[in-house]
């Protein structure tokens, strides 16, 4: 039998493309938000929003193995409801994880070659 965790997981996974709220989750798996909130955070060790984008990236990532497939048209394949929205995202993401390689005091002029990928 799934525990809440899974069943959480199994739907974001499914619906991840689609405009989906902790509050929304919730309600569909008669769970409250904030308990919600606080199991995935602890299990996954992100947030839902955080994992919901790198499961978005994921696939835009392996879309682009196809060349006829454009940036703009796999952004909205993964969920993305506006491509400037994404772009945001895009930089927060890679901003933060420069800071974190920093941080590291590792290598990261590969973040800048794949930002520039879009």
């Amino acid at each position: 039998m799934e525990n809440d965790f899974e069943r959480i997981e199994r739907y974001i996974r499914a619906h991840y493309k689609e405009n989906i709220t902790i509050k929304s989750m919730a309600q569909e798996l008669y769970i409250s938000p904030a308990y919600l909130g606080l199991l995935f955070s602890r299990e996954a060790g992100t947030n839902v929003k955080t994992y919901v984008h790198s499961m978005r990236m994921e696939q835009i990532v392996t879309g682009m193995v196809d060349e006829s497939n454009t940036i703009k048209d796999l952004v909205y394949e993964a969920g993305y409801n506006n491509y400037n929205n994404f772009i945001i995202t895009m930089i927060t993401i890679i901003t933060s994880t420069i800071i974190i390689y920093k941080s590291k005091k590792q290598n990261y002029s590969v973040l800048f070659i794949f930002f520039f990928l879009f």
